[in-house]
């Protein structure tokens, strides 16, 4: 039995429980997310192909932060028509993207490492892409700010997230259903927001990041091209696949490692007392898409 935590770092939290739940989140989310995904590469197809035609003169031509399990790091670098270097904190999800590129034989176009996303390689490369990263960020604004400014002038940012809080009036993932449902019962349980992740958002509920993304990308040299909310359904076969996938395989599993199993489990008793059994649940949160055009050839300090 998981008990509770040690004293961890948040970095440590993050790498630690995505690294344990690398496999399972590789087998059931790569899918669940995968309309998310497939808009990511819609707008990288149409923003970043317009781009300058100036290579950039040193680094690969794209860079994935927060890649995961390396499920983008292949298509990326297909439709970039370049090398592509994917980056996450945990060791268990590089160790499934470096399978994955070894499999393919792109080990010569296509890499993964280990590093802390805050900190990327200058580059500058063509295109930034990002899909549910920046949340997790213990800064999300830095992350940002450093993520345009390794742009190469006229590359291109794709950026999505699922959004916390803030002061805008379309900044939730959703506001009814499973995931709003934990949020509100963990809120209920802790009393405070220090625990409170709707999906593993290690910025918290501190959400005055949230409505200054657009003025931070403008200062770092970009144009924002799309800014918007995109929705689509998941569908999960009952509510214990969705309880023990968010919890045992996805963005939930923090909770496990910082209250312990018999906390989550009894949580997980709770939430699960208003869905039926064997019954699939179907809701539809909101991601943010930002698209964002390096414009300057010297960021702005």
């Amino acid at each position: 039995c998981q008990m509770t935590s040690p004293s961890w770092s948040s970095l440590e939290l993050t790498a630690k429980s995505w690294s344990t739940v690398a496999p399972g989140y590789d087998s059931l989310f790569v899918k669940l997310f995968d309309p998310w995904t497939q808009d990511a590469f819609m707008k990288l197809k149409e923003h970043a192909l317009l781009c300058t035609n100036q290579e950039p003169q040193e680094g690969t031509g794209a860079l994935v932060t927060c890649c995961g399990p390396g499920h983008e790091l292949l298509p990326i670098a297909d439709i970039m028509g370049s090398t592509c270097l994917g980056l996450d904190l945990s060791p268990g999800m590089i160790t499934i993207a470096s399978n994955r590129i070894v499999q393919a034989n792109r080990k010569n176009q296509v890499r993964a490492v280990v590093r802390d996303c805050m900190d990327p390689p200058p580059g500058p490369y063509r295109a930034v892409v990002s899909v549910f990263g920046l949340q997790q960020m213990p800064d999300p604004l830095l992350a940002l700010e450093r993520w345009i400014r390794v742009l190469a002038p006229g590359g291109v940012a794709v950026i999505i997230f699922w959004p916390s809080g803030g002061n805008s009036t379309v900044s939730m993932v959703e506001q009814e259903g499973p995931w709003a449902r934990f949020r509100q019962l963990v809120t209920s349980k802790n009393n405070s927001s220090a625990n409170n992740n709707t999906i593993h958002n290690s910025a918290g509920d501190n959400s005055a990041w949230y409505d200054k993304l657009v003025e931070v990308a403008e200062r770092a040299g970009a144009k924002v091209l799309e800014d918007r909310l995109v929705q689509h359904e998941i569908t999960w076969e009952d509510r214990t696949q969705l309880w023990e996938g968010m919890t045992r395989s996805g963005p939930w599993h923090a909770l496990r490692l910082k209250r312990g199993d018999a906390f989550v489990d009894a949580l997980g008793d709770e939430f699960c007392s208003i869905y039926p059994a064997n019954t699939p649940i179907i809701h539809a949160p909101s991601a943010r898409l930002l698209v964002l055009r390096q414009t300057s050839h010297k960021a702005k300090k």
